[in-house]
This record gives C-alpha cells, sequence and structure tokens, in this order.
C-alpha cells in the first residue's frame, strides 16, 4: 500500500499527495484540492572521488570539461542551453571557470558565481571554481587569496558538485622546486577552506605546464601531513614545456603511488584535439581551454575529435559515444 505523510494544521490534516482535507463539526470531511509542489529539475552530482590516484566522477568517468576566464570576460553569454548541448551532444561533464583574480574585489562576479552552480548542477555537470592570475601570473596576492576563499568557501560548501581550486599557476615554473612560501601559501589556504568546506574537493599547484617528477615530488613532500588527499587533487596545464607527452605516464605513476589524483586543468590551445588524446591515453581528466574561451563551434569541437580519433565514454548523450552501451572511464 502506499504510504501517506500529512502535517497537522489547526482544524485541518494536510494530505502532501491527495490534497487538503479538513475536519468539520461532525466529524465530516471536506476536500479541498491542492497545488503540488514541483520536484526539483535536477540534483547535484554526488562529490567526485579520488580511488587508486584517479579522480573519478560520481559516475566512476574522469572529468571532462571546458575552461572559461569570468575574471577576464564578466560579461561572457552564459545560459542553461549552453551547458546542457556541452553535457548532452559534447561529451563534457565538468566546467572550470576563473571567476575572479587579484585586480577584482571579493565577492564582484558572485552573480555569475551563483549562476555558474546552478546551470551546471542542472545540466548534470560539476563546476570547478579558482582564482585567476589576471596580470599577476606567476605569483600571487596573499590578502586576495584569503578574502576569496573566506567569502566563497562557505558559500558553497554543500554544493556536492562544485570544486576549489586554490589559484591558477601562483608561479611559472615547472622544472624548478616552488619557493617555501608559495608552498605555506598553499597550506594555508587549503586550511582555511577546509574549515569552512570539509568535504569540498580541492584542487592545488595548477602549475602552468606539466611539471617534472622532481618538482611534483618536492611539492607533495611539502604537503605531507597536512593534505588529505582523498579529497584533493594537483591541477597542471598540460603544455610540454617541461614533461613530454611521453614522459606523462611516468609523472602520474608517481603521483598516483603516493595516492594523489591529478587533473589537466588546461589543454594548450594550439591544438586541442591532438593533445585531449594524450591525456585521454594517460587516464586524466582535462578541461579544453580553447573552445568557450576561443570559440563557441561546438560542432567544430566534435568534428575535431572525430578526425584525431579521440573518443571516450560520456556520461549523457550519444557523442563521442553512447552513454548507455560504453563503459567507463
Amino acid at each position: 500500500m502506499t504510504s501517506r505523510r500529512f502535517a497537522r494544521w489547526p482544524g485541518c490534516w494536510l494530505g502532501t499527495w491527495l490534497g487538503l482535507v479538513c475536519l468539520t463539526g461532525c466529524g465530516q470531511q471536506e476536500i479541498r484540492a491542492i497545488e503540488r509542489l514541483p520536484a526539483p529539475a535536477s540534483l547535484d552530482r554526488g562529490r567526485v572521488q579520488v580511488r587508486d590516484g584517479n579522480l573519478l566522477t560520481d559516475k566512476g568517468t574522469r572529468l571532462r570539461g571546458a575552461t572559461l576566464g569570468v575574471d577576464a570576460s564578466p560579461d561572457a553569454a552564459l545560459d542553461q542551453a549552453l551547458f546542457d548541448e556541452l553535457a548532452q551532444q559534447n561529451g563534457l561533464n565538468a566546467f572550470h571557470v576563473y571567476l575572479e583574480n587579484h585586480g577584482d574585489a571579493t565577492g564582484v562576479n558572485v552573480a555569475q558565481a551563483d549562476l555558474l552552480v546552478e546551470l551546471t548542477s542542472k545540466a548534470g555537470m560539476y563546476l570547478m571554481i579558482g582564482i585567476g592570475g589576471g596580470d599577476l601570473n606567476g605569483s600571487y596576492d596573499l590578502a586576495k587569496v584569503r578574502s576569496f576563499w573566506d567569502f566563497y568557501g562557505p558559500r558553497y560548501a554543500k554544493r556536492s558538485h562544485v570544486i576549489y581550486e586554490i589559484q591558477n599557476q601562483p608561479e611559472l615554473t615547472c622544472e624548478t622546486a616552488w619557493p617555501s612560501t608559495t608552498l605555506a601559501m598553499e597550506s594555508q589556504i587549503y586550511g582555511k577552506i577546509r574549515a569552512v568546506a570539509p568535504d569540498t574537493h580541492v584542487a592545488f599547484f595548477s602549475y602552468h605546464a606539466t611539471p617534472t617528477s622532481a618538482v611534483l615530488s618536492d611539492a607533495l613532500d611539502a604537503m605531507q601531513g597536512v593534505v588529505d588527499w582523498s579529497k584533493a587533487s594537483v591541477a597542471f596545464h598540460g603544455s610540454p614545456t617541461c614533461v613530454m607527452a611521453s614522459e606523462l605516464p611516468d609523472l602520474l605513476m608517481l603521483a598516483r603511488g603516493r595516492g594523489v589524483a591529478s587533473i589537466v586543468s588546461e589543454v594548450p590551445n594550439s591544438a586541442p584535439a591532438s593533445e585531449t588524446s594524450v591525456f585521454e591515453d594517460a587516464r586524466v581528466g582535462w578541461f579544453n581551454f580553447h573552445f568557450i574561451v576561443q570559440s563557441r563551434d561546438l560542432q567544430t569541437f566534435r568534428d575535431d575529435h572525430d578526425a584525431a580519433g579521440v573518443t571516450w565514454c560520456p556520461d549523457f548523450g550519444t557523442w563521442p559515444r553512447d552513454a548507455e552501451r560504453c563503459t567507463a572511464p
């Protein structure tokens, strides 16, 4: 038998499924129809997970998405149709945004942030929010980084599809060990985020190019005993400035061997489809920086990847494969 839930009103019982039932003086019932509350259009995705040093969605797939700098393009046109197209027709399950940089007053783009949180949720996508480098690429404004996470850290802490990225490329080196002050900043801000968002996944470092094994190992050593890597990962741009594509598997093996997952926060925009194949072969998630930022021709996105022979199992839709007939990741 179907169960019924009721809430007591003075002199009445509210049947949430059947209507409003009021008791009259002699025990007779007067039934008045009431409007049912609509079900939410969608629910946030479950938290991303780290399994054997791999960053995976709640479906067990890797993150694949697009990157946009709202800090540089605060008036970018964003609507539900775009995100539905990204998810349903383009095989993408995540969106990466540089929300503000040091030249912005903290909170200036909160309306765009709130909108992105809802658009991605309704499209069934993840959202990674971080600070852009702006004209301070290769450095950082500690006061800004603190104020940004004081403001945004608690704001989306309960939204399970949101990921935090501490700051994009605070250093411009991938073959020289980072200064202890920068690593201390990463550690300090991680602690600040964890205090207000204990379950949110946090992306560290955001190297401007794929780092060498020695550089990454040094940084991970500095975070020893500080970071819970079951809810954190390493981000890096996929440029082969310091590490060639042939060496990427070794770098990922080092990280995975320490239980640390990685994500390519920007695919080089010179040849995005061919570069995507490198990361797919290495079994690491990625964010494309060319499409959306430089072009919104998503048919070209699909055509380029088809021509390059790049394929993956999407969370939704039938491109590049049928989500209902393929196997993650």
